[in-house]
């Protein structure tokens, strides 16, 4: 027997018995993955986004999804003795619970914060280059009216027929 028919034998009890049962189980988690895809920043590639929406979907989806479908169906089975018709009811009870565990509430996207600490990193480089590029601007407009300044003095001198020299303050008191 394959792997994969293995697999799929082992997964067989914990999907959903109907449209509706798998509408409430999956559907919040398309909606809340597809919404995680849309808050990444603006410059974030169709790429990225769906890989953020994928990991959101994997991680805070589908593995509590299936975690707490097979806590229920295992609490339900081994504690309270259930048949097959209330085991379906006690797996939404435990994959709506496990949704609320504090290992699934606290964590956050790895996809998602990688794209926003891109975007805080360009965000900062571009600030330090405007505050360059003011320093620089800065700069130049000192040396034109030092330049300025100074061709005025030397300016003066020549009208006065006395050679440019240092400037002698005493005299201005």
């Amino acid at each position: 027997m394959s792997f994969l028919r293995m697999a799929g034998q082992a997964l067989k009890p914990l999907l959903p018995s109907s449209a509706p049962e798998a509408l409430l189980s999956y559907a919040p988690d398309v909606a809340f993955a597809t919404m995680a895809a849309m808050s990444a920043p603006k410059d974030t590639s169709p790429l990225e986004r769906i890989g953020i929406g994928a990991t959101d979907a994997l991680m805070f989806g589908l593995a509590p999804s299936i975690l707490g479908r097979a806590a229920g169906r295992g609490i339900g089975r081994n504690v309270f003795k259930m048949d097959n018709d209330a085991l379906h009811g006690a797996m939404n009870v435990g994959e709506m619970a496990f949704q609320m565990t504090p290992p699934f509430l606290g964590v956050q996207n790895p996809a998602l914060s990688a794209a926003f600490e891109r975007e805080a990193r360009t965000q900062q480089e571009l600030a330090e280059r405007q505050k360059q590029q003011e320093e620089h601007h800065q700069q130049e407009a000192l040396l034109g009216l030092a330049y300025g300044g100074g061709m005025t003095l030397g300016g003066l001198s020549a009208l006065s027929g006395r050679a440019p020299g240092p400037l002698d303050l005493s005299r201005l008191g």
